[in-house]
């Protein structure tokens, strides 16, 4: 995914003490957008690591051929967060936290990290935070089980096929301990758990209920990751509630995500005329 160019263009790694510097050159928008990693403090090998980032590209941004991004730029430590300053020439920053060879850990923080960048996340807080979250936390499951499979045949390196059922094991533990209560809807579960989601939208253990209560939506359709594009179009509020939220979501979406929006919505039992006021 990088080429001899691009590197040129947008990584100069100077070795001052503990820092790293940035060439300084025009941002240039792409698809597919390149994942430039830099080369310290990984406690591995960076190339490594760089080949497992882009696999998880490859299972993951795929989805968003639409969507065009300046390059991303990957740091080890600090995270895991996506900043909303941008590097000295337009370049996305994801910061991990991750290092050593916990490879399921570092799809997991990147596909959650890149999710906020393509549903293109702003600093402004709003009470529906916390969907994007659960979405963020639902792009990790998604992507470990897409690559659980992608790996049994075309791994990044060959020798890594017999870690293929180590990232669907990975995802499927925090699955199997995210379900809904027996007998629970979605609906029920969330008007039981609205005021907690809203005050605190990165409460992981009530996003993950949410993500894996919605996985099986984006499992069967995965070209719909694209309508999470248009989730923060709306001027959204704190006091702005979730049938609003999902209205502004729907009206900013090309009309072929309308109704996998309808059917997120359904999953909350909320009445698919909100979309129609």
């Amino acid at each position: 995914m990088k080429t001899f160019l691009i590197l040129l263009a947008y990584l100069l790694v100077i070795n001052c003490s503990s820092s790293q510097l940035l060439a300084q050159e025009p941002e240039v928008e792409s698809w597919p957008p390149d994942i430039l990693v830099v080369r310290e403090n990984w406690e591995t090998d960076a190339a490594t690591v760089e080949r497992l980032l882009d696999s998880v590209a490859k299972d993951f941004w795929v989805n968003f051929s639409d969507a065009k991004l300046a390059p991303v730029i990957v740091y080890p430590k600090g995270g895991p967060i996506t900043l909303y300053k941008r590097g000295p020439s337009g370049e996305i920053v994801i910061r991990l936290n991750v290092g050593k060879t916990f490879w399921a850990q570092y799809a997991f923080q990147f596909s959650h990290e890149l999710c906020h960048v393509l549903s293109r996340y702003d600093a402004d807080p709003h009470g529906n935070d916390w969907f994007e979250e659960s979405i963020c936390e639902l792009a990790s499951l998604y992507t470990l089980r897409k690559m659980g499979a992608t790996w049994k045949t075309d791994p990044p390196f060959e020798h890594w096929k017999d870690y293929a059922k180590h990232l669907t094991a990975y995802a499927n533990d925090r699955i199997e301990g995210s379900q809904l209560p027996e007998g629970k809807s979605l609906a029920t579960w969330y008007g039981e758990n609205a005021d907690n989601l809203r005050n605190t939208g990165t409460n992981r253990e009530l996003n993950n209920v949410v993500a894996v209560a919605l996985l099986d939506l984006f499992e069967t359709q995965p070209e719909q990751w694209n309508a999470i594009w248009y989730l923060n179009e709306g001027k959204a509020t704190q006091a702005q509630s979730l049938d609003a939220f999902l209205r502004d979501w729907y009206r900013h979406a090309p009309e072929k995500h309308h109704e996998f929006i309808e059917s997120i919505a359904a999953r909350f039992e909320i009445d698919n005329t909100i979309f129609d006021q």
